[in-house]
């Protein structure tokens, strides 16, 4: 299921959705949601409208595929949740969000929020898609959640069959307490290397004991905040695709 806003974010969105069926022989639909909280008149239209572009795009650039146009009504991330449950959509497809700095921190964005309802994975689109992903990197805290998001992207195919690259980040416990107490600078590092080889055995045991096909190709364990070691991953491996659990 590709949702659409028909903004330049959601034109990448269908174009990425696209090549995923392609690859995969799948069905797509194309979906736009109208907000219903306005005069009958102008949903009607919009309605009208919407239910146009979709076709127009199917029956064209899309010809080639099994394409379903839709337009429901409501919310847009109820909107999307509901149609891609009742459609048994398995996976969910996104641009990336409008930056709304204080719509964000109150409710989230709409993607976030369609994330959080768990009716299927959620691929979010940031770059213009031109090929398949070719190098990916899987965030994993050694968790059941990043686990199951490393299985249903080798499930669903969209993780590379080679080049994925798996990253956990570690802290060093007490690291700044151990140096306010006047532990030896040596000492610390010494430390925090034992720190990284028992987080990379970890890693290591982790991926052994998940059933997936194939295994990633490198395993990397990285010390310091999530959000950071997952973007420097990336940029180092090249990745052009991330995979996170909720």
């Amino acid at each position: 299921l590709a949702a659409t806003d028909f903004s330049a974010r959601s034109d990448r969105a269908i174009r990425r959705a696209s090549l995923l069926a392609r690859e995969q022989g799948a069905r797509l639909m194309l979906l736009h949601v109208v907000d219903d909280d306005r005069p009958e008149r102008l949903v009607i239209e919009e309605v009208a409208t919407a239910q146009d572009l979709l076709e127009k795009t199917a029956g064209s650039a899309l010809s080639d595929l099994r394409c379903e146009a839709k337009v429901v009504l409501g919310d847009p991330y109820e909107g999307i949740a509901r149609t891609a449950a009742e459609s048994g959509a398995e996976l969910i497809v996104m641009g990336a969000h409008r930056k709304q700095i204080l719509r964000e921190i109150f409710v989230g964005t709409s993607i976030e929020r369609v994330m959080r309802l768990r009716v299927a994975p959620v691929l979010m689109v940031n770059a213009e898609p031109s090929r398949p992903y070719e190098r990916g990197l899987v965030a994993a805290d050694l968790s059941e959640h990043s686990g199951h998001a490393l299985k249903v992207a080798r499930d669903l195919e969209i993780l590379p069959r080679t080049q994925v690259v798996v990253v956990h980040a570690f802290d060093v416990f007490a690291k700044g307490m151990l140096s306010y107490a006047g532990v030896s600078t040596e000492k610390i590092a010494s430390h925090a290397k034992e720190m990284e080889v028992n987080a990379r055995s970890e890693l290591a045991g982790f991926i052994a004991a998940l059933d997936v096909d194939p295994k990633p190709t490198s395993l990397r364990v990285k010390e310091g905040r999530a959000a950071g070691v997952i973007v420097d991953a990336a940029d180092e491996a090249g990745a052009d695709i991330v995979v996170v659990g909720t």
